[in-house]
């Protein structure tokens, strides 16, 4: 603004006029960013007025409390704003509120900004394999994020502390609690380490964590195992693989000297038996495996798993390199079945007419229980041949279990449960076309189909029916089914002693392990024995043994004998305290790969002890 001054002296008058600045300093800040080193970052922009017009080229200080900022003053531009760039001293967790000033021409402006704190990832699984006085240790560190790499301690008596931010920790170092520091590995440059000169039959704790080396920060909760004891003494394993995430695995062999599952925290885990070691890095391993793994070679060459995904995939792992050799695209919400394969080569004429190839078949899990689907699909790329039920005209519920090919006629025999009783359960279709040949209602079936010696098929519902259903003539084969209860689905499969014709043995969701006998006609079996056990899995039948096994929710493997159930041995797998699943068998070592709710696979001698 200005001012008119008028002075007078000794008669003299002099006038004169006055500007005078009316300045004003405002501050402003920009979203907050946080670049890759971790240190929150925003611009800070004073702009300078006078009299409401910009001030350009002034020099404009800054200062700040709380932060660091990019330079101590700036020069404003034809807008009137100078800018510097403010972000936190170092890289932290926690959230600060640093304050800026800015000055010019005895004008300022105070303000206060918030800086959010970083969280630093976590990585995703912990693996041990415990040995007898070396485990090895795997991680699958995080896949995106802030992290630098994975620490990983290991402790006797416990679970690790967490590491304190602000403290550089390397290989060696000890924690308060008496953690030491047994990896600390780069983003990049490896995911395992072996931990070796331990007591051999002593149980370590162990806890990864994601380190972040500005600040030197770490994860806040990390990946937590215990890697039991193992030795070569009575009622102990072998070699035990835990991981941080807790489920039942469902392992089998992989028909080259290892046994495979699908890892509880994601991928395909394939392991040598003798110790437990992986083969190879688990493929997939943002997704689980659903449906179990399915063995086979494709188009008659190479050896795979093919296996459905918990993100609606199915997935061709080639097991001599651990490769993905193909992945379909998305089939639904999730796969509700393991898949099956028809062999181009076991086919008749009209088969090989269609295809150039094998194909694979698999049902979904959708999450509407009238809109499920079977895919026919390329087993030498996963491209989709057919589908049933494309257009959702027919109301099917998730496909359950394991379908079954019918090469006398091309046909599929699918399994799905009924959306409460009101549609079909069981379902022939054609493998040519996809298209549907009959379905029957017979309630929820959500146990696989298990093949007869005599060609047939066992269905088994959740109502506690068992059915043998001609899969030729698309008929049941006895006049009724066999009773097991109300509401006592059988859990798994059925498996018939093929050196025992028409022997039957089962678990029951009620706790009983079952013996039937078919009458080779259209008489249902009869009962051959029946013996209670809490928590039955699904059994392993040893014919040539002459016993199965089967896990409990008692904490134990079991070894009943075949001729009249008598639970003759049980071993305690581990504390105890872990209802145990169906374990597999590997015929050349003799021992039984049997799986633990908490996230272990415990490799036993058999017979038991």
């Amino acid at each position: 603004m200005t001012a008119t001054v008028t002075a007078t002296y000794k008669g003299v008058t002099q006038t004169t006029t006055v500007t005078f600045l009316a300045l004003a300093v405002s501050l402003t800040a920009s979203p907050a960013s946080i670049p890759a080193d971790g240190a929150t970052t925003t611009t800070m922009t004073a702009t300078v007025t006078d009299g409401g017009s910009p001030l350009s080229g002034i020099t404009v200080s800054f200062s700040t409390s709380g932060a660091t900022l990019s330079a101590a003053s700036a020069v404003s531009n034809a807008s009137g704003q100078a800018t510097v760039t403010l972000r936190a001293t170092t890289a932290s967790k926690s959230t600060t509120t640093p304050s800026v000033t800015a000055s010019y021409g005895g004008q300022s402006a105070l303000r206060s900004v918030t800086l959010t704190g970083i969280t630093i990832a976590e990585p995703t699984e912990l693996n041990t394999v415990s040995g007898s006085g070396t485990n090895l240790v795997y991680w699958t560190p995080p896949s995106a994020g802030y992290s630098n790499g994975v620490l990983v301690l290991r402790r006797s008596g416990g679970t690790p502390q967490v590491p304190s931010d602000g403290t550089a920790l390397n290989v060696g170092d000890s924690l308060a609690d008496g953690s030491r520091v047994v990896a600390k590995l780069a983003a990049g440059g490896g995911t395992s380490v072996t931990d070796s000169g331990l007591t051999a039959g002593a149980t370590y704790y162990y806890r990864a964590f994601s380190y972040f080396i500005s600040g030197s920060l770490y994860s806040a909760a990390g990946a937590s195992v215990d890697a039991p004891g193992t030795g070569t003494g009575a009622n102990q394993p072998r070699w035990v693989y835990t991981s941080s995430t807790a489920g039942m695995a469902d392992p089998t062999v992989d028909g080259m000297g290892g046994a495979l599952w699908g890892g509880m925290g994601g991928g395909v885990v394939d392991t040598t038996t003798t110790d437990g070691t992986r083969v190879w890095t688990p493929p997939l391993n943002t997704k689980t495996v659903t449906g179990g793994a399915v063995l086979t070679d494709i188009n008659g060459a190479g050896w795979y798993a093919i296996v459905g995904t918990s993100s609606g995939t199915v997935a061709a792992i080639d097991l001599k390199s651990g490769a993905v050799t193909w992945e379909s695209p998305v089939l639904g919400t999730t796969i509700g079945s393991r898949v099956t394969v028809q062999y181009r080569s076991a086919s008749d004429a009209t088969f090989p007419a269609q295809f150039t190839g094998d194909l694979v078949i698999v049902g979904t899990k959708n999450s509407s229980a009238t809109n499920n689907k079977v895919y026919g699909l390329d087993a030498a790329t996963g491209t989709v041949q057919w589908t049933f039920n494309n257009s959702g005209a027919t109301a099917v519920d998730v496909v359950t279990g394991w379908p079954q090919v019918v090469y006398e006629t091309n046909r599929v025999i699918v399994t799905t449960k009924s959306n409460g009783g009101t549609q079909a359960s069981l379902w022939a279709l054609s493998t040519i076309t996809g298209s549907l040949v009959q379905s029957w209602s017979y309630g929820d079936i959500t146990m696989g189909l298990g093949g007869a010696s005599n060609g047939t098929l066992y269905v088994g519902t959740t109502s506690g029916k068992l059915y043998e259903f001609d899969q030729t003539s698309l008929a049941m084969a006895w006049t009724g089914p066999y009773d097991t209860g109300t509401n006592n689905g059988i859990v798994g499969w059925v498996w018939e002693d093929w050196d025992q014709r028409g022997r039957l043995y089962f678990s029951t969701s009620d706790g009983h392990v079952w013996a039937l006998q078919t009458s080779g006609g259209s008489a249902p079996p009869s009962l051959v024995w029946k013996t209670t056990l809490a928590g039955a899995s699904a059994p392993l039948v040893l014919e040539s043994n002459g016993v199965l096994y089967v896990g409990g929710s008692d904490g134990k493997i079991h070894e009943l004998r075949l001729s009249d159930g008598v639970d003759q041995k049980q071993s305690t797998v581990g504390g105890g305290t872990s209802a145990v699943g169906s374990p597999t068998w590997d015929s050349t070592s003799g021992w039984l790969y049997a799986p633990t709710a908490n996230g272990k696979i415990w490799a036993i001698p058999a017979p038991l002890p």
